[in-house]
């Protein structure tokens, strides 16, 4: 049976594939939605923290430590 490769994502798919697991449709060339292979009960898949997540007063405070870290730093030279 023909293979053919996903021009999304490098992925050999088989040739009577329709939709690469990507999302990438062979027959209109474009990027549609990833295919969820996760199971039913399956946990979330864990993700990092953004920063934009974070409240604003742990940004300051983080900015702050940073800063007196910095300047502990300079005045030791």
């Amino acid at each position: 049976m023909a293979t053919k490769r996903c021009p999304n994502c490098n992925l050999v798919n088989p040739g009577s594939g329709v939709t690469c697991d990507c999302g990438y449709s062979f027959s209109s060339g474009t990027l549609g939605r990833p295919l969820d292979l996760s199971k039913p009960g399956d946990p979330a898949p864990m993700t990092a923290p953004h920063a934009s997540n974070l409240p604003v007063r742990v940004l300051i405070w983080l900015l702050v430590v940073a800063a007196a870290v910095v300047i502990k730093v300079a005045l030791r030279r």
